[in-house]
């Protein structure tokens, strides 16, 4: 190799790589076409410096606190960084530093998505901005879920699939629409519209005025390749602003399609293709240097473990998942000891967690409102004060 070749031949190199891997994979042209576009957009020269000496790791480790006390000084608005949703994953859990992978898993019904769009709301509260990649929940259902949420369920789906009418409409209405309806319904629905949209106007005026933002990617049958490019090309259009891209959920896991290259190189082998899948997204995160939070879900034997034994290979395709997650959260629904049916309650267990401590948390669900709530302190186990 030349003495010459620099950190932007690198970048170069390994775009030239991928490129040539896509086209013998047979990805078609136009898609190859948009990912070399985007690729050449994004590609910049990065400082290659991969040895922290022993003498210069004293003043780097002496700079970092001095940076981190000043982002500590800052209200959390304006840190710019991803938070728990809940005050006691807060206690539990460490911010996540650059480049964490977060996986979070759950059962099917458990409240996976509610978590995820909690995330998003909770840290556009707070102040960050993100990224939610639902690639199953259509945008319209996820505007009603949240609708329902910030009303604190006083504002039922049901009467947001109807829809709330205007003024201007009921303005509208003449005996005929009470006979066809039914007085009594009719009148009912133009009583409700309208307490209805005071209710929504009063939350969309509360959550327009928080700092910071989520973004809903709906991104049905993408592949990872079309998230990292998504992603890359929007913390590249936002850096520089007072809007950087903060961190990225994707709902879910088991929903990413197999890219061309992906079938070709690994079949029907749907484990080697989740392995190469979760090293793509572990090195998005280091790459963007920003937590990446993914859903996932157990298998069917994972489903009928106990909390106490759960340890992460119960997830689906489980093995190289965990070794590369670097914090691993499962949720439980408690069901009623008498008739097995599903409660309101929550277990939530931190079972991986590079930062420090492993606990587990009880949480309340209200699947009505579409709402996971704290109920009582954290329950630590070891690693924490």
């Amino acid at each position: 190799m030349s003495l010459d070749f620099t950190a932007e031949h690198e970048i170069h190199l390994t775009m030239a790589q991928e490129w040539i891997r896509r086209i013998y994979a047979g990805d078609p042209i136009d898609e190859i076409q948009k990912w070399l576009t985007g690729r050449l957009t994004t590609a910049k020269p990065q400082e290659v410096n991969a040895v922290l000496s022993w003498a210069e790791s004293f003043p780097f480790y002496d700079q970092v606190l001095t940076e981190r006390a000043e982002r500590s000084m800052q209200p959390l608005s304006k840190r710019l960084e991803f938070q728990w949703p809940y005050a006691s994953w807060r206690r539990l859990i460490d911010t996540p530093d650059e480049g964490i992978l977060v996986s979070v898993a759950a059962a099917p019904g458990t409240g996976k998505t509610i978590i995820a769009e909690m995330m998003g709301e909770g840290n556009a509260r707070f102040g960050s901005h993100g990224s939610l990649f639902h690639l199953e929940l259509n945008k319209k259902i996820m505007m009603d879920r949240r609708a329902v949420r910030q009303t604190y369920a006083h504002v039922d789906r049901r009467l947001l699939k109807r829809g709330l009418l205007t003024d201007e409409q009921i303005a509208r209405l003449d005996e005929d629409f009470y006979v066809r309806m039914g007085k009594e319904d009719g009148l009912s629905w133009v009583d409700l519209s309208r307490d209805a949209r005071q209710m929504l106007n009063e939350a969309n005026e509360r959550m327009q005025a928080w700092p910071g933002s989520v973004d809903y990617v709906h991104c049905p049958g993408w592949s990872v390749n079309q998230i990292e490019e998504y992603a890359l090309a929007e913390q590249e259009r936002r850096k520089d602003t007072d809007a950087p891209l903060t961190y990225i959920i994707i709902d879910y896991f088991g929903k990413i399609a197999a890219t061309g290259q992906q079938l070709k190189m690994y079949g029907t082998n749907i484990y080697a293709r989740d392995a190469d899948t979760i090293e793509r997204l572990k090195t998005l995160a280091e790459k963007m240097s920003i937590p990446v939070v993914i859903l996932d879900q157990l298998s069917k034997a994972g489903r009928q473990t106990d909390l106490a034994d759960f340890d992460g290979t119960q997830i689906r395709s489980a093995g190289e998942k965990t070794e590369r997650i670097n914090v691993g959260i499962m949720v439980s629904l408690t069901r009623d000891e008498d008739t097995g049916e599903p409660t309101e309650e929550l277990r939530v267990k931190v079972y991986k967690n590079t930062m420090g401590s492993e606990g587990v948390i009880t949480m309340r669900r209200k699947p009505d409102a579409f709402t996971i709530l704290d109920i009582e302190p954290t329950e630590l186990t070891w690693g924490s004060n």
